[in-house]
């Protein structure tokens, strides 16, 4: 979509009126502009990194990270928290972060940012000395919050009877296979329950297509009985909504893409139960995107586990990670990425003046 605006000046000597002209292009705005971001706290207690990467600079594969290491596009992660209840709105024991720090300011002289770190945070082009380079710490953070589909908080279960679904998840073999290789179209599925993979009943989740998977429970991935997996193979990606909690333990073997992009495994979660949220598996990284702006967990998304990494972002209403490495790194394409799911407004993405008459559009 495309906006026009006409300003009209008329000038006192009667001489023709100056005319301006702005056309704007937009789209739907970015939900995931932060690599980890919380709209109460975020905490982490150990060490870890946060950086960035573009998965679209090539082929994504499992080595386009690394390569783009110590590269000006690894330094531009956002961690990021609104949180204004007096105390420290982000809390890092020793965690490098490569980009920017972004918190609220305090209430009193010198309005300082609420945050605290033991690690680093640095730029591409900071200084060696201090570890925290004050310029990339910003009393200004921006964390969208869009409803999660179909009506906000809860309404997945809310709305369980009238949800557009598809048909019924069929569990007859520790392998289940979603989704077509080549659909322009998702294929839409639903399990009316708590889904544990993991079990004898199911092992593995094969997604081979575009899948849209409706869960009004709980999504699980562990180890109870068999080790359970969700394979994202390279012709596949999934939008998966969660009306309870998004759990990984380290008994499974969590999520394996092989598209490597965080484009293709979204999980929104809209309960507002005090359930965690945990991806705390380290066989396989997250290639993906983590949304869970409701819950009331104590902890919120939370992680204990040291090797654990996530390429894509999260964010939640809170982050702990306890114990644990806070690796995150943050795939920068997100920025620009229309995240399935949720209601994503419009938003202006490039203006500007127009002055060559042929641009011009005749308006009234």
């Amino acid at each position: 979509p495309v906006i026009y605006a006409e300003g009209t000046m008329t000038l006192p000597d009667n001489s023709a009126p100056i005319k301006t002209q702005l056309r704007a292009t937009i789209a739907p705005a970015p939900l995931f502009p932060n690599a980890v971001a919380a709209t109460t706290t975020i905490s982490a207690n150990s060490g870890g990194t946060v950086d960035s990467y573009d998965s679209t600079a090539s082929t994504p594969s499992s080595t386009q990270y690394t390569g783009q290491v110590d590269t000006s596009t690894n330094f531009s992660a956002v961690v990021a928290s609104t949180d204004t209840s007096g105390g420290t709105a982000i809390t890092l024991a020793s965690t490098t972060v490569k980009g920017y720090l972004a918190a609220p300011s305090s209430s009193s002289t010198p309005f300082a940012p609420l945050y605290s770190s033991g690690g680093s945070v640095k730029g591409f082009t900071s200084p060696g000395a201090p570890s925290i380079d004050l310029t990339h710490v910003s009393r200004s953070p921006y964390i969208p919050q869009f409803d999660t589909l179909p009506a906000g908080a809860g309404s997945v279960a809310a709305n369980w009877a009238n949800l557009h679904k598809g048909t019924a998840l069929s569990i007859t073999s520790p392998t289940t296979n979603v989704g077509t290789a080549g659909d322009t179209t998702p294929s839409r599925y639903y399990y009316n329950g708590n889904l544990t993979i993991g079990t004898a009943s199911i092992q593995y989740l094969n997604i081979n297509g575009p899948v849209i998977l409706y869960i009004n429970g709980d999504l699980f991935i562990t180890a109870s009985g068999s080790t359970g997996r969700i394979n994202i193979n390279n012709t596949g990606s999934a939008e998966i909504h969660v009306a309870g909690a998004f759990k990984a333990d380290v008994g499974g073997e969590g999520t394996l893409s092989y598209t490597y992009d965080p484009k293709t495994f979204v999980v929104i979660c809209d309960t507002t139960s005090s359930a965690d949220h945990f991806y705390s598996e380290d066989v396989y990284p997250l290639y993906g995107v983590v949304y869970a702006p409701y819950t009331t967990s104590t902890n919120g998304y939370y992680n204990s586990n040291n090797s654990t990494n996530i390429y894509g972002a999260v964010s939640a209403k809170k982050i702990t990670y306890s114990g644990a490495n806070m690796n995150v790194h943050y795939d920068t394409s997100l920025r620009y990425a229309l995240i399935p799911g949720v209601d994503q407004p419009y938003a202006i993405t490039e203006w500007r003046e127009l002055t060559d008459p042929a641009e011009k559009a005749d308006l009234p």
